[in-house]
């Protein structure tokens, strides 16, 4: 996405984890788009209630299940509970509604 801007604009990338962010840094300045790339460590569900932002597009990269690599990594199969879906779903519709903020 970033190189796409042609430095051009700023990408945001807000995550919770500052490793995530770390790696994201790392990585933009190997392929040097890290001009164009600003990070923000903050859980996405507090940040969208105590700032009011606008921005042009919005991707959010939910946490995701891994069932869909079920015949990949059988070991998830055993390792699901129902209440960890229910917990999954729940902080997907968060995060979804936050970033339609």
């Amino acid at each position: 996405m970033a190189s796409r801007l042609n430095g051009q604009g700023t990408l945001f990338a807000v995550d919770i984890n500052e490793g995530w962010l770390r790696i994201l840094k790392e990585t933009a300045k190997l392929h040097q788009v890290i001009d164009v790339i600003s990070t923000i460590h903050v859980d996405l569900r507090t940040f969208s209630t105590d700032k009011v932002v606008e921005w042009d597009k919005v991707l959010l990269d939910a946490p995701c299940s891994g069932l869909g690599v079920l015949s990949k990594r059988a070991d998830l199969r055993w390792n699901r509970k129902q209440e960890d879906m229910e917990q999954l779903k729940h902080l997907q519709d968060e995060l979804l509604d936050s970033a339609s903020r």
